[in-house]
């Protein structure tokens, strides 16, 4: 009979007990120990067969040693080795899974006995002075490793033990009970709380991991495979395709790391918590696409660890040569982080991948694939920059001038961020600096005279250090700077040469006159802009009007002629627009007569004032509603209506309906009917006999409109109450109090229950996505904001203070908004473009244009 080959002895062969003093027969056998002085089989025992006694422990060592002597197959083996066999496996493919058990247990112990050597334990194994001598292994048997790992404390995962306990023939590292009660642990570190996992019935307990599919990482793979003498699982053809994966569950993309020549493979292990060795985390942390575990702070400071469970005072203890890195992860592109590496290097014993010459420089990593260290960009190599901002304008400046808490704030800004050595005053050195800055960023560039000259004029506003300015001075040398780049004292714009101007004189409808200057060669926005900072005009509004005819803003100025002609009459008009509520109703259709029409859209057009609603039917009146077999006559009636009150859903006429005039003027119609709703009668013409031809063309749209005031291109909000199945993704609507952007809607019923609707939203002040649940009857104000174009001045407040974005509306008035509100934006860049909607004044959303 043969003894089972890497299994452990009983407990006395590991100096766990004494040696049993007696003996018992067996029947025909006996069971002996060889000794060897041999130190590689401490870790290994052998049984011999003799045909002697049994050993077991005597009445006195039973009394004295309590039950664990009780037990007499403690003290030796069992008589036949055992063999794991199934029902379905032939004796062959038993034989064999046999002998892999029994190899794995025989790798776990030589890795075992490799561990306790080099953290320096002395003959761990070794028995007292009634204990047998280690044993001797027979020849021809296998020097094996154990997989097994060491103790908690050792792989730096909680703190060493400080105290100690005599075992009889040898001395363990126990926890105090100090630790014990700090750490909440047992004497020998295993968490009292938590339990330890128990491994499946005759599974040998290893280090390594399961396939990811156990962990959760992945489906469960629906297929099995036939290994011989036992069945695997593994992914179908259609979990392959849709998984990227390969039969076994690793991806198809990432080729599998070539371990070197004799080394194993080692598998990672889970967190310490996982194993038992700790309590479980019971915080958790968003690490921006998924959840961790982490310790809370009340867990932190009783166990001693940091918020991943890692101990605090203890250093990690430092592998030894030779022994592999266990749980460390692969390089980056087993990871599909970068591409494989395509080259091979001989490290002695084994070959390693490395990246090409032609990998290095294209991906820029060296030959192990580490990024490369970017090289520090000297300043003085910096090169001028190609592109510069656009120029100030002549108003922008003008308006920061007039504002003396923009301006304060600008000066502040610019003093702290140029004095460079903190010290509270402006050195020339970095004055110069910020000229440089400053005009470049204005489209000019300065020359040694253009520094020397604006150097030359601290000397001015320097109190009794000539050679620095404080920031009271600084701020009146910053004025009076600003005035002379606009003004032209220093006006070499960057690499190009002075642009040939035109002087044209604007009057403005109110008698006043100015001589504006503009590059010939630009067009009459540019002229519109000039004029309305010369004459305090709104821009958006300000339109030029050559020899009584308001000209194109995209025309250019050199077609006028304007130096050419005699005495041109320019002047600089403001535009005002007119807003007008358009619902546009669908003819149902049917025989004579039709079923109605009825409200299918709501929107809002801007009509000339001044100009005849008969030369603006193409604004007023949708295409798809003119019949092309309508004549070019149209009968308009307009009604009076409340500023809160809505649209019938179906048109039904009857509304106090008066005739109108189509020669007749947009002011004329709806600066006079305050309020009004116009429907247009397009579909329906005033001569009867061509009722019959106009139903039979199928005509489809109606327009009613209602009017407010006059009012400027900004227009204005609206509210308007509508049912929640009227609610479409994309509507502004205001639900508790807040304004909200719908994301879904869609209807939801259970069963014979009543019909309900949920709302899906975003809050437009937080960003945070809402459901709501509404009944079928339920209402809610749609928002119609107005829309306001505002530029980014510049940021303000830092450190804890809340961050302030100053804007600029078309009028140069500053406008303050919490960085809070600009949602997904961490900082606002100076200069940009930010889109403020709002409802009744009050901001409600906020869109930065890139």
């Amino acid at each position: 009979m043969t003894p089972e080959v890497g299994a452990i002895g009983p407990a006395w062969t590991r100096g766990e007990i004494e040696k049993p003093a007696g003996t018992k027969d067996m029947g025909g056998w006996t069971a002996g120990a060889a000794t060897s002085a041999s130190p590689l089989n401490r870790c290994c025992l052998i049984s011999f067969l003799s045909p002697s006694g049994h050993q077991v422990y005597t009445a006195e060592q039973q009394a004295r040693l309590g039950p664990r002597a009780e037990r007499p197959e403690q003290a030796s083996f069992q008589e036949s080795p055992k063999v794991f066999t199934a029902p379905s496996l032939s004796l062959r493919a038993a034989w064999r899974r046999c002998g892999r058990v029994r190899q794995a247990e025989g790798e776990r112990l030589r890795q075992l006995k490799d561990l306790f050597a080099k953290l320096g334990v002395q003959r761990p194994f070794v028995c007292n002075s009634q204990a047998a001598a280690p044993v001797a292994s027979p020849v021809g048997v296998p020097k094996v490793r154990v997989g097994a790992i060491g103790p908690a404390w050792t792989r730096g995962e909680i703190e060493k033990p400080a105290g100690t306990k005599d075992m009889g023939g040898w001395t363990a590292g126990v926890y105090t009970a100090e630790q014990q009660a700090r750490l909440g642990v047992d004497e020998s570190g295993k968490p009292k709380a938590a339990a330890p996992v128990a491994s499946p019935v005759g599974v040998p307990k290893v280090g390594a991991i399961g396939p990811a599919w156990t962990r959760g990482e992945i489906e469960k793979p629906a297929g099995t495979k036939d290994m011989g003498g036992w069945t695997a699982g593994v992914y179908t053809a259609e979990q392959q395709a849709r998984l990227g994966v390969d039969e076994s569950g690793k991806p198809k993309a990432a080729a599998p790391v070539a371990s070197p020549v004799g080394v194993p493979k080692v598998g990672a292990i889970g967190p310490a918590w996982t194993r038992g060795e700790i309590e479980k985390p019971a915080g958790t942390k968003d690490m921006g696409g998924w959840t961790a575990g982490v310790y809370t702070a009340e867990q932190q400071a009783r166990l001693g660890v940091d918020e991943s469970g890692k101990p605090k005072a203890a250093a990690p203890v430092a592998s030894p040569v030779g022994v592999p890195k266990v749980g460390a992860i692969g390089p980056a592109w087993t990871r599909g982080e970068i591409e494989k590496p395509a080259g091979t290097k001989d490290m002695g014993g084994w070959t390693a991948g490395v990246y090409t010459a032609e990998q290095q420089a294209r991906l820029g990593v060296d030959e192990s694939g580490k990024p490369k260290a970017a090289a520090p960009v000297a300043k003085a190599a910096l090169p001028p920059p190609v592109s510069s901002p656009q120029p100030l304008t002549a108003e922008y400046v003008a308006a920061l001038m007039n504002s003396e808490q923009l301006f304060a704030d600008l000066c502040t800004i610019n003093f702290r961020k140029y004095d460079t050595n903190k010290d509270g005053r402006l050195q020339m050195k970095e004055a110069t600096k910020l000229c440089q800055d400053l005009h470049l960023s204005m489209g000019m560039f300065l020359d040694d005279e253009d520094i020397k000259a604006a150097i030359e004029l601290t000397k001015d506003f320097a109190g009794g250090d000539k050679d620095s300015l404080s920031e009271e001075e600084f701020a009146r040398w910053f004025r009076e700077l600003l005035k002379e780049s606009i003004t032209g004292r220093i006006q070499k714009v960057a690499r190009t040469s002075p642009p040939a101007l035109l002087s044209v004189t604007v009057k403005s409808m109110a008698g006043t006159e100015r001589v504006v200057e503009v590059p010939r060669d630009s067009d009459v926005s540019t002229l519109a802009e000039a004029a309305a900072a010369a004459m305090d005009l709104p821009y958006a509004q300000t339109r030029i009007s050559v020899n009584g005819q308001v000209v194109p803003d995209k025309t250019l100025l050199s077609s006028l002629e304007l130096d050419l002609s005699s005495d041109p009459e320019v002047i600089a008009v403001v535009m005002n627009k007119l807003k007008v509520r358009r619902h546009v109703y669908k003819a149902r259709g049917g025989a004579p007569p039709h079923r109605g029409y009825h409200l299918v859209a709501t929107d809002e057009i801007d009509l000339a004032p001044n100009a005849k609603i008969s030369e603006q039917m193409e604004v007023l009146v949708p295409p798809d509603g003119i019949s092309r077999r309508m004549p070019d006559h149209y009968s308009m009636q307009a009604f009076q209506a409340s500023p809160n009150e809505q649209a019938p859903r179906k048109w039904e006429g009857g509304m106090n309906e008066v005739d109108l005039d189509p020669s007749q003027t947009a002011e004329e119609i709806f600066g006079t009917l305050q309020n009004a709703e116009t429907p247009d009668k397009s579909c329906m013409p005033v001569r009867r006999r061509l009722m019959s031809m106009l139903r039979r063309s199928l005509v489809s749209a109606r327009i009613v409109a209602n009017s407010a005031q006059i009012l400027s291109n900004r227009g204005f909000s609206t509210r308007e109450l509508i049912a929640i199945t009227d609610v479409r993704k994309g509507m502004m609507i205001k639900i508790e109090e807040k304004y909200c952007e719908v994301k879904e809607w869609h209807p939801h019923k259970q069963g014979r229950g009543a019909a309900a609707y949920n709302v899906t939203y975003d809050e437009l002040d937080t960003g945070k996505e809402r459901l709501h649940k509404f009944t079928s009857s339920g209402k809610v104000f749609k928002i119609e904001p107005d829309r306001e174009e505002c530029q980014v001045l510049y940021t303000k407040g830092s450190g804890k203070e809340e961050k302030i974005v100053v804007l600029a509306d078309d009028e140069y008035n500053e406008v303050e908004v919490p960085l809070a509100r600009f949602q997904g934006h961490s900082s606002v860049p100076d200069g940009a473009t930010a889109l403020l909607y709002k409802d009744d004044g009050e901001i409600i959303k906020i869109i930065v244009k890139q």
